[in-house]
């Protein structure tokens, strides 16, 4: 785990998830998306490896952008802010791991950056929000 830990330290601006992801019939797999860059870090817990894989989308992965992985693996990337186009983002994604892209599921009510995001059951709660300098205290629950 001291890989894990030295990549964590020597990243600070990257979201690391630490429940299992992707789905249930592998070995467990942590994720964490890359800001400003279009690509995804897996950690293989039992070969205590890590692999860099590809994410295609529309943009880089959002600075401040926060993702979730369910209880049947999917994994959500929600929210974020765009900074070259000075745009906080509503939007939610779905990884498909095999064709590392990212698929855009239903808007959020309200932009969130620099949230917290847990799936409790089947649903994903995304709480909190930073946007434009202040911290608004919105609640927003989705089925996943």
């Amino acid at each position: 785990m001291s890989q894990f830990g030295d990549l964590v330290e020597g990243n600070l601006r990257v979201d690391y998830n630490v429940k299992s992801s992707f789905i249930p019939q592998v070995y467990p797999r942590l994720h964490s998306f890359q800001w400003n860059q279009r690509q995804l870090q897996v950690y293989v817990v039992k070969s205590k490896t890590f692999q860099r894989r590809p994410v295609q989308m529309e943009h880089e992965v959002p600075l401040y952008s926060r993702s979730v992985a369910t209880d049947t693996g999917h994994i959500y990337l929600i929210g974020g802010f765009i900074k070259r186009l000075n745009k906080y983002l509503n939007t939610c994604y779905l990884y498909d791991e095999v064709f590392g892209t990212m698929d855009r599921k239903a808007d959020s009510f309200y932009s969130y950056a620099d949230h917290s995001v847990c799936a409790i059951e089947s649903f994903i709660y995304v709480v909190g929000t930073f946007y434009n300098n202040q911290v608004f205290p919105f609640c927003e629950r989705f089925d996943s």
